[in-house]
């Protein structure tokens, strides 16, 4: 490390914000459905040039900045949203949507503080800076958690070190050439040449985590070629948003995929109007819906039941089923993880004067997670809506249940046709990935279809078309290195960043 008196003063803030804003440029591309990648690999760069010997403060300014730009356009289908269901003009649409942008932009701008603040204590920037970033995304909460793998959605090879360490790994690795990039430019701008062993670490990891990512994804496909097989036909309603299929839709185009032998149907999230009682619904459901499928079905269904007082709401659940052959339920999953401000409103029960402004939040209860819809020897895992892009949840339920198949159930018909069902589908593909599983998603409005366990898509349904799609999907069961050590060695990198921001380096 170079002493003071031979490096460059900080950028000036303009400059710096300029180079934040072209993190932002480079680095949103690369979401779906556009997936325009490459960029992404050196998208940090400018941010890690734009910090260099800045203030802690100012640093996170110049982070918060870059998140918040780069939410504000990865986000703004959000704006058609707002608008349309949540009946807001446009300049409130765009006020709701930048406050969430400068939310969101607090993540960036914590990992820039917490770097400035080791770089000041003399530890070496680009690990300080690495180690930031995912202690970033490792603790900082969002409704929509999003990762630099999202934005490398296209690039398979380069997702595979999902199986090892879950999306942080990969966003660790994508995040290498950024750095060596960001180092090339520091040291030119201070007039030195620039290192050639880190330019060249900052294009061989990429290369190699492409190469043994391509050897992963051949193996896993010869493993599961003698692997049982699952021929799923899934119902695709395209009820708009706010209303639900009819049961005699389902029904109807449920009698054509049993007519083609699939082995299993699913629906998607609340597929039909009806909601039912929690002491009923064992009878009820056969009798007015599942009875005469004549194939097994998984299906979304809102449950209610009374609550503790008589002036309580009733207590509502978001819940997924699996019927046998016969219509009889056979199993339910209530969803664990629920959506703020959608499902339910923060702190309602403690300030109710919030649940009276969001009136058109709902007022649904978690479930107790971890229920596996068993039907034979087959053990299904379901999650409902974006209980698919949690990967912290998701694996803590798949260690439990060990099932042979993920499937989401979900309706994204909310966002109309915008960038988010496919931004959907690339943070859910990470967790096939992360746990060497197909995942058979059935949707709404569409996409619906399945994901391998490398992560490729097989059949996919188009959007905003009602229909069936047939897909198939191997049985898997398998404990990857993800499964068994979860986050364990990002929250130890997150006390190394945190004791780096703090204490000198000697």
């Amino acid at each position: 490390m170079t002493s003071d008196r031979a490096d460059p003063p900080p950028l000036r803030l303009r400059w710096a914000l300029a180079c934040a804003a072209l993190t932002a440029v480079l680095f949103v591309p690369g979401l779906p459905p556009l997936a325009i990648w490459p960029p992404v690999l050196v998208s940090f760069a400018p941010l890690y040039l734009a910090i260099e010997r800045q203030s802690p403060r100012r640093a996170f300014g110049i982070g918060w900045a870059s998140g918040t730009v780069a939410t504000f356009a990865g986000f703004f289908w959000l704006v058609e949203t707002l608008r349309k269901f949540g009946e807001l003009p446009l300049p409130a649409a765009m006020g709701v949507l930048a406050l969430l942008s400068a939310y969101n932009g607090g993540r960036l701008g914590l990992a820039c503080w917490l770097s400035a603040r080791a770089a000041l204590r003399g530890w070496p920037p680009a690990p300080a800076f690495a180690l930031a970033f995912l202690t970033s995304e490792l603790v900082y909460p969002l409704v929509f958690p999003w990762y630099i793998a999202t934005a490398a959605d296209r690039a398979l090879p380069l997702l595979q070190p999902a199986e090892l360490g879950g999306p942080l790994l990969v966003d660790l690795l994508l995040l290498v050439p950024s750095l060596a990039l960001g180092e090339a430019l520091r040291r030119l701008r201070a007039g030195r040449r620039p290192s050639m062993a880190i330019v060249g670490l900052g294009a061989a990891i990429p290369a190699l985590t492409a190469t043994w990512g391509a050897f992963r994804m051949t193996q896993e496909r010869d493993a599961w070629a003698s692997a049982p097989e699952l021929t799923i036909g899934l119902v695709q309603g395209n009820a708009p948003a706010g209303t639900h299929a009819t049961v005699e839709q389902l029904q109807r185009l449920t009698a054509t995929l049993s007519a083609s032998g699939v082995d299993l149907v699913i629906w998607p999230e609340t597929a039909f109007a009806t909601s039912y009682n929690d002491l009923t619904y064992t009878t009820t459901i056969p009798e007015q819906v599942t009875g005469t499928l004549g194939v097994p079905t998984v299906f979304g269904a809102r449950m209610w039941g009374e609550g503790a007082t008589p002036d309580a709401p009733r207590i509502r659940h978001n819940s997924v089923m699996l019927a046998g052959e016969g219509g009889a339920i056979l199993g339910r999953y209530d969803k664990h993880m629920l959506l703020p401000f959608g499902e339910y409103t923060p702190f309602e029960q403690t300030f109710p004067a919030i649940g009276r402004l969001l009136t058109h939040a709902g007022h649904f209860r978690a479930g107790v997670g971890a229920q596996p819809l068993v039907l034979g020897d087959i053990r299904l895992l379901a999650f409902v809506c974006y209980e698919d892009i949690l990967p912290a949840y998701v694996n803590g339920q798949v260690m439990a249940t060990d099932p042979d198949l993920l499937v989401n159930v979900t309706n994204d018909a909310w966002f109309g046709d915008t960038a988010e069902p496919w931004i959907h589908l690339g943070e859910a593909r990470l967790r096939a990935i992360e746990h060497r599983r197909f995942l058979v998603r059935a949707t709404n409005s569409g996409p619906s279809g399945v994901v391998d366990a490398t992560g490729a898509d097989g059949t996919m349904s188009e959007v905003f078309t009602e229909g069936t799609t047939t897909v198939s999907a191997r049985l898997l069961r398998s404990r990857t290195l993800y499964e068994r050590i979860g986050d364990v060695p990002w929250w130890i990198g997150a006390a190394l960043s945190m004791l780096a921001a703090f204490v000198r380096r000697r």
